[in-house]
């Protein structure tokens, strides 16, 4: 699904969709009673498998942000055979249940969670870091992320924000910010 997201948020437009994998993990393990996992920058994952993806973009008019368009695409109702990439290694919600899912009630209620996390990231940006935390699967990982100006290989730390992680260089510590981020992977 694709969301339009009209609203003046003074998060950064990257932040959306760490929330949004939040809000589906948590969602999927509330009412699957799947073990799911944040994994940064923007999939939900169960064990090391991914069974989501979120991919956000902001729209501007001049210097105003007008509207951020936040895709959530899970992997329900099929087999994780169908899945061509692989590369990537990918599961289910179908496959894990061993039954149909009601997408209507998952959609709903991803859709409710995301709406109380971005009023408690506005409100209170401790909160949800707390929360990410909780919800994370990507601390202490093998982690190469490439961008613009060098390829980062390292062990995952820790959310410094909603818009920045740590990244451990053989004991030092490095700010890697989301938007720098061309590509990211979880080496085995």
């Amino acid at each position: 699904m694709t969301l339009i997201l009209r609203s003046h948020f003074t998060l950064p437009v990257e932040a959306i969709s760490i929330i949004g994998a939040l809000s589906t993990a948590r969602t999927i393990r509330r009412h699957l009673r799947i073990d799911s996992r944040v994994r940064w920058p923007n999939d939900v994952v169960v064990n090391r498998s991914k069974v989501a993806g979120l991919v956000v973009e902001g729209f501007q008019k001049g210097n105003l942000l007008e509207f951020i368009l936040l895709g959530i695409g899970v992997n329900a109702n099929f087999e994780s055979q169908e899945l061509r990439n692989q590369k990537i290694e990918a599961v289910t919600l179908m496959d894990l249940k061993k039954r149909p899912i009601d997408s209507s009630t998952l959609i709903c209620s991803i859709l409710l969670d995301l709406e109380y996390l971005l009023a408690l990231a506005e409100s209170n940006p401790t909160q949800i870091l707390h929360l990410l935390r909780e919800n994370d699967s990507s601390r202490g990982k093998k982690i190469k992320i490439v961008t613009s100006e060098r390829m980062i290989e390292g062990i995952f730390s820790d959310y410094q924000s909603l818009n920045s992680v740590t990244v451990d260089l053989n004991g030092e510590l490095i700010v890697v910010p989301i938007p720098s981020a061309i590509m990211v992977e979880y080496p085995s």
